[in-house]
Order: C-alpha cells, then sequence, then structure tokens
C-alpha cells in the first residue's frame, strides 16, 4: 500500500505542476495580447487633436459612481478665483521606509521658506513610529498630520497603489488651492521660485515630463474605465507626478482635481487590481514602444488629463530641471539598526 501511494503521488506533482505551468502561460499570454508594438500608422478611431472644447468634453464624459458620495466633503467650497491664495502649501507625504530621504526633504524645502514666511508646510504620516514623528517635528516648521486611510475604499490603504496622493493633495486643495506636491525624493536647487509660482497662477498646473509614451505606461483596465483608447495616447510622453505644481482655479478643481480624485477613489481605475505592485517595473525600451508595458497609476492618470486639458500648448506645461532635481535612493528597512539604514540610503542615493 505504501508502495502504490509513494508510486502515485509523483503523477500528481506532475499533474499540479502542468496546472501552474497552464496557468502561467495562460497570463503571459493575455498580457502579451496587450503588448503589441505601437504603431503610430495605424488608424485610431479618437484624438488628442481636436479643439479644446471636444478635449474638456471627453475630461466632462469621464463617471465615477463610486467616488460621488467622497465628492461633497473632499472638494469643499472654492474660494472663487479672485481669492485665491498668495503662497503655496508645500506638500509631501512619506512613510517610515523613506524616513531618510524625506528627513532630506524637510531640510531642503526649509531653506525655501525662509524667504518665503507665509507659506506652510504640510506632511503627511503614512506610517511612522512615535521616534520618527518626534524627528521631523524638531526639525521642521511643518504640520504633520496622519493619512485618514479610514475614510476611504480599503484599496486606497495599498501604498504601492498610490491612489493616496491624488487624496492628500485635494485634502490641502479644498482649505488652500495653491498647493506644491513634492515626492520625498525632490530637491530644489534654487531658493528663487516666484517666476515658477508665477508661471503656475496663469496655467494652473505645471509637471515634470518622463520618459515612454503614456499607452505604454498605462494599464488598459483604466483606458476602459474611462472609456478612452490606448492608441489616442500612443504619441504623447507620460508625465511625472513625483513634484506637481497646482493653482487650483475653478477650471483647474473641475477638470483636473475632481476627475483625477475621483479616479483614485474608484476600484479598476487608478488602481487596476489588488495586487498592483506586480505593473510597477517598466522594463521597455521607450524607443521601440509597446502597448501596457507597466502601470503608473497616480502618474498614468494625471498624464491623461493634462494632455486632454492643455494638449494645445502642453510644452509650456513642462518643468525643467533646472531649478530642482530628484534624488532617490533605497528604501529603509525596519529590521535593519538606523546607522545601517542611513549608510544604504547614502550610498544608494542618485540624484537627477
Amino acid at each position: 500500500m505504501m508502495r502504490k501511494h509513494w508510486r502515485g503521488r509523483p503523477l500528481m506533482v506532475l499533474g499540479g505542476l502542468g496546472i501552474i505551468v497552464i496557468f502561467i502561460l495562460l497570463v503571459r499570454s493575455s498580457n502579451n495580447a496587450e503588448q503589441k508594438p505601437i504603431d503610430l500608422h495605424e488608424p485610431c478611431a479618437e484624438t488628442l487633436k481636436q479643439s479644446k472644447e471636444k478635449n474638456l468634453e471627453k475630461v466632462a464624459s469621464y463617471k465615477f459612481p463610486q467616488a460621488d458620495h467622497y465628492l461633497e466633503d473632499l472638494l469643499g467650497a472654492h474660494p472663487g478665483d479672485g481669492n485665491m491664495p498668495k503662497d503655496p502649501v508645500f506638500l509631501s507625504a512619506f512613510s517610515q521606509s523613506h524616513f531618510i530621504e524625506g528627513m532630506d526633504l524637510v531640510k531642503n524645502v526649509s531653506t525655501i521658506r525662509k524667504i518665503l514666511p507665509n507659506s506652510k508646510f504640510i506632511i503627511y504620516n503614512l506610517g511612522m513610529s512615535e521616534k520618527h514623528k518626534v524627528k521631523v517635528l524638531a526639525v521642521c516648521d511643518c504640520e504633520l498630520r496622519l493619512f485618514p486611510f479610514e475614510r476611504f475604499p480599503d484599496f486606497v490603504g495599498i501604498m504601492k497603489g498610490y491612489a493616496w496622493k491624488p487624496l492628500a493633495i485635494q485634502l490641502v486643495a479644498r482649505d488652500h488651492p495653491f498647493v506644491i506636491w513634492m515626492d520625498a525624493s525632490v530637491r530644489f536647487i534654487t531658493k528663487d521660485l516666484q517666476p515658477w509660482f508665477d508661471k503656475v497662477r496663469n496655467l494652473g498646473v505645471l509637471a515634470s515630463v518622463g520618459h515612454a509614451p503614456v499607452a505604454m505606461r498605462t494599464h488598459p483596465l483604466t483606458f476602459q474605465t474611462l472609456v478612452e483608447k490606448q492608441c489616442t495616447f500612443r504619441e504623447d510622453k507620460e508625465f511625472e507626478a513625483t513634484f506637481i505644481m497646482i493653482y487650483g482655479t475653478m477650471f483647474v478643481r473641475e477638470y483636473f482635481l475632481k476627475p483625477w480624485v475621483s479616479c483614485a477613489l474608484t476600484k479598476g481605475c487608478l488602481v487596476p487590481d489588488e495586487s498592483p505592485s506586480k505593473y510597477i517595473n517598466c522594463n521597455g525600451d521607450a524607443s521601440k514602444p509597446h502597448y501596457f508595458d507597466c502601470h503608473r497609476f497616480d502618474q498614468s492618470i494625471l498624464s491623461i488629463l493634462l494632455l486632454r486639458l492643455y494638449h494645445e500648448n502642453i510644452q509650456s506645461h513642462i518643468m525643467h530641471h533646472e531649478f530642482y532635481r530628484f534624488c532617490k535612493s533605497a528604501d529603509e528597512e525596519w529590521y535593519l539598526p538606523q546607522f545601517v539604514n542611513e549608510f544604504r540610503v547614502a550610498n544608494s542615493q542618485t540624484c537627477m
């Protein structure tokens, strides 16, 4: 009996492995179906190269029924374009894993605010210990807020889904609609930001340009949710959500912030599913683009909205690295001593 049982087990194991292999092949084939090369000469049913009115109609047609009951509280009452604030709120958010990088940002922004005494600095705590919070407040003349994950759908709490970022921006913009968003990696290399403040007051939104077409770095489900064609965005590069200046006029609030926030609150729009980490890594060659190499979450929606709203004048909305840079580093690891983490971060930091 024992011998029979053992002889049958390899067949069961092989059968199980066969099922796993078939499953992997099916998943890969379903992904590859979306990863066909981008052909710029292939006809596309929709275009960005149309009147501003037509593009605004398209943005206004986006439907987000899951977000509706959150919006009244999130949007608040707009002060009116004639009562917009003169000085910005600097805004960031980080967890314990990006603590050292975040502290470098705190020191950097502090030098800027010396010549902007009426500006504010708000940091959303995405998961810091009491010890780390004390360290932030010891060197930062800022407001440290705990991000209210409990107020939003469960998927907003998936850190690598980044739905929390547009929500953090809107929570601040509700009361102070001139917002400078900075990831923990942002570093200003000049103190004179006034020319850029003047520019965003005129244009509404400024962001950094990315490296690959939006269609290459956006999940098909996002396009499906927005009722957009992938091919519409095959020529235009993405915008980065790392550093954004937002001057929230009525137009910006209605056509940019509201749909960005609504998408963040809609399952399958900004966050495709419960396992977003599998879409993060972008491995494709931007010189040989194909559809859906990866997904950029908040950045994907940011790009779609900016291209729809400002396509005729999109170059004016690009911030160039003449006054800032990005200094990215390794995440801290909770199980390592702090001095080891500091050494890892310092030696892995790359500035662009």
